[in-house]
């Protein structure tokens, strides 16, 4: 992707997060991003193509990057370090976007409701990025399970489920209370406590 064509993914994605995609105008994108509209329309024709390219690039973009850097000794090594490095991930997109915006937040997840609307295959591409994420936790578990830090009799993707949805539940519910900061720390404590509840005891 050429340098100008994400120069306009980044701020439409910006505006999008300040605001939401009918408050936000194409003159406004094209405003921001100093070029003339002649040049901006050379690289997207409507609002709809612009919002497609700006979900596929930052919500659907391969979802095992963010996993590259965690180590995956143990499972509990695995997400300690994941939350580590989504934390960190969030101070950077935050400082890039400059999207300190209370409003931030919410509008994230405004735009998954309005991408099932707008974006044809939306759902086929959420299942497979899910599917994706879904096969790293599972190879992480199944490693666990055969060096006996699992005890659990649920199967792997059972397990692998239960760590994803109760870190999208928690960023759901906390962000419809305007509680998106403590996203993170209570992601890892629930994940902490259902971890006590996998992990094999040892007897004495």
């Amino acid at each position: 992707m050429n340098k100008t064509k994400l120069h306009i993914l980044e701020i439409a994605f910006r505006l999008f997060l300040q605001k939401s995609f009918k408050e936000v105008t194409m003159s406004e994108i094209v405003d921001k991003t100093g070029m003339s509209k002649g040049a901006f329309y050379h690289h997207f024709k409507s609002k709809e193509q612009l919002f497609v390219e700006v979900i596929e690039k930052f919500c659907l973009e391969d979802p095992t990057v963010a996993y590259k850097p965690v180590r995956s000794d143990t499972l509990h090594m695995f997400y300690h370090d994941y939350i580590n490095n989504m934390i960190a991930y969030q101070q950077i997109m935050k400082k890039s976007m400059n999207s300190d915006n209370p409003e931030a937040d919410m509008n994230f997840i405004s735009l998954g409701f309005d991408s099932l609307k707008r974006f044809p295959g939306f759902r086929e591409k959420t299942r497979n990025v899910n599917a994706a994420v879904r096969n790293i936790w599972s190879t992480v578990i199944s490693k666990a399970r055969k060096n006996g830090e699992i005890g659990a009799s649920m199967d792997d993707d059972q397990i692998a489920n239960q760590f994803m949805y109760i870190s999208e539940g928690v960023a759901i519910h906390l962000t419809l209370e305007g509680r998106a900061s403590e996203i993170a720390h209570e992601t890892l404590r629930l994940w902490d406590g259902f971890y006590n509840l996998i992990k094999r005891h040892n007897k004495h």
